[in-house]
């Protein structure tokens, strides 16, 4: 339960998204009710209070007990004699997840794509851990994930998820929140939005998470170039054959990622950088594998796309020999 102490008693905290961004969503946007602004029916109730799901989206729960969904309102009305408010991005509503134990949860929607072709997520987070709680950042985290196979197990080792949020207390500005992006593999994707809770009970708060604002785009394209073979261990890798997707602009923007030999393990080198030429130096004998992706601005909501999944990425380059 979040404590809020003011001489106002109810309080709305709305933050405006970009320009251009209306109740139906920005143009490209595959997600069904992507403000979580319309509910289904109640599923049970607490104390009275409606326990509910936004429309087009199902709850799950991966471990420990039962979360609690409401919408943000129902929530606010149950605990304002404690100074609980609505909180919402945009529209007048968000989806609350919320208990004092740990647990694994979240809410997903299978949607319609096209095989192949990358598209890409984000969500808005507001996290709120009792207030008892020292040095509350990241003891809830909340991610984003795309399973390219259209399952409804967020456990699945294939789902790509995106670094996780687990800033306390703070809407992100538009440009930050949780994204992932994924290459479509079969004619259904799933999207997952997981809370992780791992803070044990903090009476007389209870931890909860409002989800806003869930979009889904079809992603642009990029990829990485580099010599086949250098005799210097230092040499150029560059972002190319970058094209927008539909719906959006891209920002010149580019991230790099590199692993030593095929077995290696990416990591990003290059984070939003210029197509460049960059300068990369590895070491004598090493085969190094690159892959790019390009940022894209849809209605000032900025995504990046999908890296090439292949173990090979888009090239390589080997150092000498």
């Amino acid at each position: 339960m979040v404590r809020i102490f003011s001489v106002i008693v109810v309080l709305v905290i709305t933050v405006v998204l970009p320009p251009g961004v209306g109740a139906e969503g920005p143009a490209g946007n595959l997600t069904h009710d992507w403000g979580l602004e319309r509910w289904g029916a109640p599923y049970g109730d607490y104390n009275g209070h409606m326990l509910q799901v936004a429309e087009g989206w199902t709850r799950f729960n991966t471990f420990g007990d039962e979360a609690r969904f409401m919408n943000d309102q129902e929530y606010a009305g149950l605990f304002r004699g404690s100074g609980a408010i609505e909180r919402h991005c945009q529209g007048d509503y968000a989806q609350t997840l919320w208990l004092g134990h740990p647990f694994v949860a979240g809410i997903y929607q299978q949607i319609q794509v096209t095989p192949g072709v990358p598209y890409a997520a984000k969500a808005w987070p507001f996290i709120a851990i009792g207030s008892t709680v020292p040095n509350p950042d990241n003891k809830i985290l909340v991610q984003i994930g795309i399973d390219p196979y259209g399952g409804a197990d967020a456990n699945k080792p294939h789902v790509v998820w995106g670094n996780p949020d687990g800033r306390q207390k703070a809407w992100p500005h538009c440009n930050l929140g949780v994204r992932t992006a994924a290459h479509a593999v079969s004619p259904t994707i799933t999207l997952f939005v997981r809370v992780v809770n791992m803070q044990g009970e903090v009476k007389p708060d209870w931890n909860a998470v409002w989800l806003d604002s869930i979009v889904l785009f079809q992603a642009p394209i990029a990829s990485a170039s580099s010599p086949e073979r250098s005799d210097s261990p230092s040499f150029a890798v560059s972002a190319v054959n970058a094209q927008a997707a539909p719906h959006g602009t891209l920002t010149g923007q580019y991230d790099i990622q590199v692993k030593d030999g095929i077995d290696g393990r990416w990591r990003i080198w290059r984070s939003k950088k210029s197509e460049g030429p960059h300068t990369f130096t590895g070491e004598m004998g090493h085969t190094y594998y690159f892959r790019a992706r390009a940022w894209q601005s849809y209605d000032g909501i900025e995504l990046y796309g999908a890296y090439k999944p292949s173990p090979e990425g888009d090239t390589h380059t080997t150092v000498g020999g």
